[in-house]
């Protein structure tokens, strides 16, 4: 399970429905997994909603430390919830083409960049 313990409480079925962006839950997540406890709450400032992500993290001495990060994200209504659709599952993937690592294509990627605005990235079966 990706959560030991949570609570959720919400006049619908205790369901809560977020809209938010997702570069900025990456940025959170990515502080996220450093942390050894990770508190979300919902709550309002001036009237906007935000998730505010209470993370304990530990330093290279051991010791804890608390870092906070908000996420600004808008609440969807059980009314529009409606016309939103889960996406369609796929089977199971016949083959695996692995990219190589980001770091590594970002330095060859700065030197082209003076040829063109795009870079393609193209895989196929015979390696």
């Amino acid at each position: 399970s990706l959560f030991t313990n949570y609570r959720i409480e919400s006049a619908n079925n205790n369901e809560i429905n977020l809209f938010f962006r997702v570069s900025d839950l990456l940025y959170i997540s990515k502080v996220a997994q450093q942390a050894t406890n990770i508190m979300i709450n919902l709550r309002l400032r001036d009237g906007q909603p935000y998730l505010n992500w209470k993370m304990t993290l530990q330093d290279r001495n051991g010791s804890s430390m608390e870092s906070v990060q908000e996420l600004g994200v808008s609440l969807i209504s059980p009314d529009r919830m409606v016309y939103i659709k889960e996406p369609r599952t796929l089977g199971i993937p016949h083959t695996y083409i692995l990219l190589p690592n980001v770091s590594t294509l970002k330095p060859v990627a700065e030197r082209l960049k003076s040829l063109s605005k795009y870079l393609t990235l193209s895989a196929n079966m015979n390696g």
